[in-house]
């Protein structure tokens, strides 16, 4: 049995998801939609409030912009935490490694990362995201997921909860939990349940760079970064040299102005800072080049 949590500020695609689930979850379930457009409260308060009055021993929390594909996923949910007590968390996409490298939870190495989302982009164009680090398994331990799906016991969320303050609005949630959740329960990314994402997924601007500050700032003060799956270790200055590299390819692409550019970078432990050079070029001299690159493709 399973209680659906839902954070809306759009009608027609929680009327749509809660028609998809009704057709696809294949277990006893309720759906719990809250209507956050008026209240506009930061997504973890509205999480933690639909739990609060889930009755099932077992709470999905879900993106209403997602599509179910795979019939009776419901059963294969029930069935992970039947066969593992010590599970608490799963996901749909994670990693094993949480960097101390500002970042979301994609490292960009294909031994850490593990995914199987279908998106669709503003073009209309699907393209699927499929990291499987061990072929044929059905699913792999992480150490943080992310948020377009994510399913908890109920004891599991009582003990760990949702940050609503410092993290009070939409970013960083996810990781904050699932990191949380990995120190106490095991989590997990499935690869049995497929789903369509309609959205392209994050949005890396200004904004999800100032929540992506504060968190690691968080964690650095507690000292709990990097997380692996054998807990809080001295970082790994291989894998933190390649996220590095993966996100500065990630922002440069992406809406986010020069101070926070210059401010990110500044982050960056001493040791990459000469390997890195060319991409941090990249970074900072990106937002001059495209308009110059956008003229060049408009010529016949």
């Amino acid at each position: 049995m399973i209680s659906v949590v839902v954070c809306s500020i759009d009608p027609v695609l929680s009327a749509n998801l809660e028609a998809n689930i009704a057709n696809t979850i294949g277990v006893p379930y309720e759906t719990i939609v809250i209507d956050n457009r008026t209240a506009k409260k930061c997504i973890g308060a509205v999480y933690n409030q639909g739990a609060r009055s889930a009755q099932f021993p077992v709470i999905c929390f879900l993106h209403e912009d997602v599509v179910f594909s795979t019939p009776n996923w419901g059963q294969k949910i029930l069935q992970y935490f039947e066969a593992n007590p010590l599970l608490g968390l799963i996901g749909l996409a994670g990693s094993k490694y949480k960097s101390r490298t500002h970042s979301g939870w994609y490292t960009g190495i294909p031994a850490l990362d593990c995914a199987n989302i279908l998106h669709i982009n503003r073009k209309g164009q699907e393209y699927r995201i499929v990291a499987q680090p061990t072929s044929g398994k059905t699913f792999e331990r992480v150490v943080c997921i992310d948020g377009v799906f994510m399913c908890c016991r109920q004891e599991a969320w009582e003990q760990v909860l949702f940050n609503e303050s410092p993290l009070d609005g939409f970013h960083l949630y996810d990781i904050d939990f699932s990191t949380r959740m990995s120190r106490t329960y095991e989590t997990i990314v499935s690869f049995e349940i497929d789903v369509v994402h309609l959205t392209e997924g994050g949005s890396f601007d200004n904004h999800w760079l100032k929540y992506t500050f504060l968190w690691h700032r968080m964690q650095r003060q507690l000292n709990q970064l990097p997380l692996t799956l054998e807990g809080s270790n001295s970082p790994n200055r291989i894998y933190e040299r390649k996220i590095a590299k993966t996100w500065l390819s990630v922002l440069m692409k992406s809406k986010v102005t020069m101070p926070y550019r210059i401010q990110w970078i500044l982050k960056l432990h001493l040791i990459h800072l000469l390997s890195l050079l060319p991409d941090i070029a990249a970074l900072l001299l990106y937002p001059f080049l495209k308009p110059l690159l956008n003229r060049v493709k408009k010529k016949p």
